[in-house]
């Protein structure tokens, strides 16, 4: 094993591609690699973890720079403050205040595994100033090779060069999601990576982008920490988590209501269900946004949970629920199926996206057809008639997780990638 410095870039350590950037770096380290993760939110860690929050200098110069880029990108989205979509999800700018290319240890890397980099690299200086170094990409949705979304949600013109962007509302063609498309054309102009995502259904979608698809593209999927998600007694977490233990759990993700999650669509599946076949003994558990609340409609008693930081109290939660419903339709890798197989609960998920690379071949849950509710009740009615064959999926979710997809099987396919690109095989 060749010794070397790995430099992780990604805005925070607690959302979805952050998780999966840490638990990479955390791999990493566990295996004797130098690894170090950058990153601009939720840097309040123990520094001998390799875990450092950006900072710039607070020369008075830098901080009227940083305001001004602010007050520019807030000048250009207002235009849009009345014509985005409701519910639409995240578009982000290529501009960003910060300029972490002058940060020392890009200096030391060996390799810069780039991540989730939106808010923390201004594409304009960043990719420009990179000058040979050796750069990995793993890509957690599709920003990097978009106009500004990070899921298109249907649309196409990322493969070409965007404009008339749905998700701003807009219907002219040199709008900001082209501008900043091409900026990041102007930006990669230079750019040598290579680029890594956890899915295969993501890397079929960059390779047909007009940004990234000229890049080398391989897929590796995330990992997830086999001594936190991992099964306990199923009664005892029940206990500990103040749940009955005489009724089928169903576990699900609500609060913001982005299409794409497919949250209503559990809703409208659940009211569909009840009444039409046995779910008296059906309650829920809800993750999420505790401002929000389900139907009264609903038709089931429910335990919101709020949202959950702690990883250790989510996977008693998992190892609670019978079953976990993820609806949605747009998503890359989600950390929640993973950590739901890794713990032994089967999942219903959607069958678009990544979910099916995740469910399908395995046997570890059952698909439904997006947007579909109807076919979710159905899959819902199945899993709460069927306790022995729910079981025996979880019991393959286990062997799979534990093969494919902990944080050092992760780790490991990644040692092997970067060992390609320093011998310049990659």
């Amino acid at each position: 094993m060749k010794n070397m410095r790995i430099l992780h870039i990604t805005n925070d350590c607690f959302s979805g591609a952050g998780k999966a950037a840490l638990r990479l770096h955390e791999g990493l380290r566990g295996l004797g690699i130098d690894s170090k993760l950058l990153v601009v939110y939720d840097g309040n860690r123990d520094p001998n973890d390799g875990i450092l929050l950006y900072s710039e200098n607070g020369h008075i110069l830098n901080k009227i720079r940083r305001r001004l880029c602010k007050l520019v990108i807030a000048h250009d989205y207002a235009v849009y403050r009345n014509t985005i979509p409701e519910n639409i999800g995240q578009f982000t700018d290529d501009r960003s205040p910060f300029r972490v290319i002058d940060h020392p240890l890009m200096k030391d890397a060996d390799i810069i595994n780039l991540h989730w980099l939106a808010g923390m690299i201004d594409y304009g200086t960043f990719f420009p100033g990179l000058h040979g170094k050796k750069v990995a990409w793993t890509l957690h949705d599709m920003n990097p090779f978009t106009g500004g979304c990070h899921y298109s949600q249907g649309c196409s013109k990322y493969k070409l060069n965007c404009g008339a962007c749905p998700q701003l509302g807009s219907d002219k063609e040199k709008d900001l999601s082209r501008k900043i498309y091409d900026r990041k054309k102007c930006a990669y102009n230079e750019l040598d990576a290579d680029i890594v995502t956890p899915s295969k259904w993501l890397a079929g979608i960059a390779k047909e982008s007009s940004l990234l698809g000229k890049y080398r593209i391989r897929t590796i999927p995330n990992g997830v920490p086999a001594d936190i998600f991992t099964p306990r007694d199923k009664n005892s977490s029940r206990k500990l988590l103040g749940l009955p233990e005489n009724k089928t759990l169903l576990l699900f993700w609500c609060g913001v209501l982005v299409e794409r999650r497919g949250c209503m669509h559990v809703v409208e599946a659940l009211k569909k269900l009840h009444g039409k076949t046995d779910t008296s003994d059906l309650a829920l558990v809800v993750i999420g946004d505790l401002s929000y609340k389900l139907p009264s409609d609903i038709g089931y008693t429910y335990y919101p949970a709020g949202h959950i930081h702690d990883e250790r109290l989510l996977s008693c939660y998992y190892n609670a629920a019978d079953f976990l419903v993820s609806a949605n339709w747009e998503d890359n890798f989600p950390n929640q199926v993973l950590e739901s197989m890794a713990c032994g609960t089967p999942v219903i998920g959607c069958n678009s996206a990544g979910v099916p690379e995740m469910l399908a071949p395995h046997g570890t849950g059952l698909l439904f057809e997006q947007k579909n509710t109807d076919d979710l009740a159905q899959k819902i009615a199945w899993m709460i008639t069927h306790p022995a064959e729910r079981k025996e999926m979880g019991r393959r979710a286990i062997e799979l997780t534990e093969k494919e997809y902990t944080r050092e099987a992760c780790a490991r396919r990644y040692i092997e990638f970067y060992n390609r690109i320093l011998a310049g095989a990659a």
